[in-house]
């Protein structure tokens, strides 16, 4: 644990190089929706930008002006989630939402995930935004639709063995902390699904936690995958004999 929390910090953030900006003149990338209607643009003459940029500076001095002060927003409001950072989750959170045209942000959603505990991150601060310059086409303002990729990375990518997850579940089990507990057996399961002992304690938690259906369903996995203990589970527990 000791070596994940030094981490705390190391958010790399990616950005718009796969989408960029299109700039006026580039008639032939213009998305052609209508004007008046409420399908948003994907690509518009002027792209919305995070606020907070002189609007005497050029387009280009703007754009790369609004992605530091999106940098600098996201360094300062972001949060690496402890139990990610303790798993050695990382990888990169694609959101897509929709700059209205007021600025205000909506349909927050998820494009791309690796974790679903960074992926709650990433939704929580886009939410917190303030509110965008909206895109401009045609001279009048539009809905338009944006990705921002964010990379969630530690100063050690190298990822957490599956058995050392189980034995932070388990710790925290001992702990009385078993819906963070079931997190861990799942994530240890992601990465290794043959690992009985995993099945084994995902069943243990749900059991502690009276969900005897999920219980038996751990435990008959972790039978099924040669675990000597499960197998008596799946008779005790849940009137089953296990394989």
């Amino acid at each position: 644990m000791d070596k994940h929390m030094k981490n705390i910090g190391y958010v790399l953030l990616g950005w718009m190089a796969c989408v960029g900006y299109v700039q006026q003149g580039s008639a032939q990338k213009i998305d052609t929706l209508s004007l008046t209607g409420d399908e948003p643009f994907v690509i518009v003459e002027n792209m919305p930008r995070f606020p907070g940029c002189d609007e005497g500076e050029s387009v280009q001095e703007r754009d790369k002006c609004a992605l530091g002060k999106m940098q600098e927003f996201l360094v300062k409001h972001i949060t690496y989630p402890a139990d990610a950072m303790e798993m050695g989750i990382t990888g990169t959170v694609i959101v897509s939402f929709i700059v209205e045209r007021d600025g205000s942000l909506s349909d927050i959603q998820i494009m791309k995930q690796v974790d679903s505990l960074l992926a709650d991150e990433a939704i929580r601060v886009v939410k917190e935004m303030p509110k965008w310059e909206p895109g401009i086409q045609r001279g009048k303002l539009v809905r338009t639709k944006f990705m921002l990729p964010l990379r969630f990375a530690l100063d050690d990518d190298a990822p957490t063995p599956p058995e050392q997850i189980v034995n932070m579940g388990m710790k925290l089990v001992e702990e009385g902390e078993h819906d963070r507990a079931i997190l861990y057996f799942n994530e240890a399961i992601n990465r290794q699904p043959d690992l009985a002992q995993a099945h084994y304690e995902l069943g243990h938690a749900y059991q502690l936690k009276g969900e005897t259906e999920k219980a038996c369903e751990a435990f008959a996995k972790a039978a099924e995958l040669g675990d000597a203990d499960a197998r008596k589970k799946t008779e005790d527990l849940c009137g089953t004999k296990g394989k």
